[in-house]
């Protein structure tokens, strides 16, 4: 798609730039504004950006034979009465260039930047600046930065997966009892881990601040993520490889405590009831962290994208019951 432009040629008044965008898109969307907070969000390109930044001239005065002066503004024009500028033809060719509201390719908006020529006079000295071509270009690489840059950089960061998988724990342990309750539990994450140990802000359940930076525009920015676990499934597999039972929602479940019977609080613990004998039965655990991204610098806020943990698996008998946790 060609960005609308209007190209002002030095035939044509300068008076020209001044234009009607009636029925035009509606520009980007704005991004969350506070201090030093110069970019904006675009839903179209699922990006930040910013204006990019004036291109000083360079004068007439140096060896310099053409450069590219791009603006921070839809609109560039020759500054007209500036005698190291052609803005009348014959030579000029192009005095000015106008860039609608329309997003470009990518649904950025689109800014105006004009090319400038000149050739050494007989005598030595440097001719005047001529514009030779002009567009409408979309915010360049220092100026974006897309979502999915920043969750990228985020994940590569961060430090989850170097931690331990989660292991479950079992009760009773090697063996469970026909027609009574296994009880699975938990205790990862562990808030002592050297990893998150520095990052733990609260413990029960964890949450972790992890400060992460995200390279980007002219400068990093320093971001933070804000996680916990979350999204426990716990499966259970007997030992003919059949799964048998999935829950999921119930956290990293509570460990045994004698005090609390799982067949009179059922709800207490999460647990699965074998009704036959069988060995090599097992267990799996798999959760998530998930939570926060702040980046204050470009105005980021938003969920992370979850990052899956694998845990670990146990194994287990289920042996016919005695009369141990109360008559048969």
């Amino acid at each position: 798609m060609r960005v609308a432009r209007i190209l002002i040629a030095a035939v044509a008044a300068l008076s020209v730039v001044a234009l009607s965008q009636a029925g035009l898109a509606e520009p980007a969307e704005a991004a969350p504004t506070g201090p030093g907070i110069s970019w904006q969000y675009s839903s179209e390109a699922n990006a930040y950006w910013r204006a990019p930044e004036d291109t000083p001239a360079p004068g007439n005065d140096g060896p310099l034979l053409a450069w590219t002066q791009y603006s921070s503004q839809k609109d560039l024009t020759c500054p007209d009465g500036n005698p190291d500028y052609a803005c009348a033809g014959p030579p000029a060719e192009i005095v000015g260039i106008y860039c609608s509201d329309l997003p470009g390719p990518t649904g950025l908006p689109t800014f105006a930047w004009i090319r400038w020529e000149r050739t050494p006079e007989p005598d030595g000295t440097m001719g005047p600046w001529i514009g030779k071509d002009a567009d409408c270009d979309e915010p360049g690489d220092d100026d974006v930065i897309t979502m999915d840059e920043i969750h990228q950089q985020v994940l590569s960061a961060n430090v989850f997966q170097e931690l331990p998988r989660p292991v479950p724990e079992i009760k009773p342990d090697p063996q469970g009892l026909v027609n009574l309750p296994v009880i699975v539990s938990t205790d990862y994450p562990d808030p002592t881990d050297p990893l998150i140990a520095d990052d733990v802000v609260q413990t029960d359940p964890v949450i972790v601040e992890i400060e992460v930076r995200v390279e980007g525009g002219r400068e990093p920015f320093i971001g933070t993520i804000r996680a916990w676990l979350d999204d426990y499934v716990w499966t259970f597999v007997n030992g003919r490889g059949e799964t048998v039972e999935v829950i999921s929602g119930r956290g990293p479940g509570n460990t045994y405590d004698r005090n609390i019977d799982p067949r009179t609080n059922p709800g207490h613990y999460i647990s699965h009831t074998f009704r036959e004998a069988i060995t090599g039965n097992r267990v799996f655990l798999n959760a998530s962290w998930v939570g926060e991204i702040h980046v204050e610098g470009i105005g980021v806020d938003e969920p992370m994208t979850p990052v899956p943990i694998n845990g670990e698996s146990a194994e287990f008998s289920i042996v016919e019951s005695e009369p141990v946790l109360g008559n048969r």
